[in-house]
C-alpha cells in the first residue's frame, strides 16, 4: 500500500492506491484498489475523480467519509485519482506511474 496522510490542524485525510506503480511487464493497464478516509466534519458527498494527461477530470464514484472501491483494468501510466469534498475542494490526489520492464520486476507492482 502508498499511504498518503495529508494533516490540517488535527484532521487526517488519507487516500491510497494499491499499487501506485506498476511495471510495464504488467501491460499498459492495471486495475487498482482505492481507499479513502476523511475526517467526519468534511463536506460530503465526497467524490473521487478520474482523469489521464491532458484529460478533464470525470466523476467515478463517491460516497462517505470512509470507504473503498476498485477500478476496471483502465488505469495507465499518467492517470489520475482526485479526492474531492461535497464544495469540489480538492482533499487528495494521486498519479499512477509505471517503471521499466526488467527481469527482476516481471509480474510484480512496485511497492513505495
Amino acid at each position: 500500500f502508498s499511504t498518503a496522510a495529508l494533516l490540517s490542524g488535527c484532521h487526517r485525510v488519507e487516500f491510497d492506491l494499491s499499487p501506485q506503480h506498476f511495471s510495464e511487464c504488467q501491460g499498459t493497464r492495471v486495475a487498482v484498489h482505492v481507499r479513502w478516509s476523511v475526517p467526519a466534519t468534511t463536506p460530503k458527498p465526497i467524490s473521487i475523480y478520474v482523469n489521464g494527461v491532458g484529460l478533464p477530470e470525470t466523476l467515478w464514484t463517491g460516497g462517505g467519509t470512509s470507504g473503498q472501491a476498485d477500478t476496471g483494468k483502465w488505469m495507465f501510466d499518467g492517470s489520475s485519482l482526485s479526492l474531492r469534498d461535497g464544495n469540489g475542494a480538492l482533499l487528495a490526489r494521486r498519479t499512477m506511474t509505471t517503471e521499466p520492464c526488467s527481469q527482476r520486476s516481471q509480474g510484480t507492482a512496485t511497492p513505495d
